[in-house]
């Protein structure tokens, strides 16, 4: 099942088409299949939207139904409170938008992106880093 979550994450199932652009919403949170395909699920965050690229935040916790809301409050974003329930933070990642639709995330609520999330975004676009996981 791990090698399923990875793959997911390099975009190696699911649709090959991206989701319509006006439907990512920036400062929502979604949820993808965890490592346990069917039976958890992986908050993540969108912290900006290009034509073709999202930014993501992917949070450590772990849920293990699809949960109907999320409490910002209850998300690790730091592994020194690491715990059983966690995986480790991918902070801001810069995922191609046909990539991103294979992940399979489902929206979960609206939220903000806050100054200091989009910190990390920047230095994607400044310094001019390949997309995660450096396909273009």
């Amino acid at each position: 099942m791990l090698k399923k979550f990875i793959g997911c994450l390099l975009g190696e199932a699911g649709s090959e088409s991206p989701p319509p652009y006006g439907q990512l919403s920036v400062g929502g949170f979604y949820v993808m299949p965890g490592i346990d395909i069917e039976t958890s699920y992986v908050p993540l965050k969108i912290l900006k939207l290009d034509e073709d690229t999202v930014y993501v935040r992917i949070f450590y916790w772990i849920y293990r139904s699809l949960p109907s809301d999320i409490d910002e409050l209850t998300l690790y974003l730091t592994s020194a409170d690491a715990c059983e329930e966690v995986l480790p933070n991918m902070g801001c990642l810069r995922v191609p938008i046909r990539m991103f639709a294979t992940w399979e995330a489902r929206f979960v609520q609206q939220s903000s992106a806050f100054p200091w999330e989009l910190e990390g975004c920047e230095t994607w676009v400044t310094a001019n880093y390949p997309f995660f996981p450096h396909v273009a």
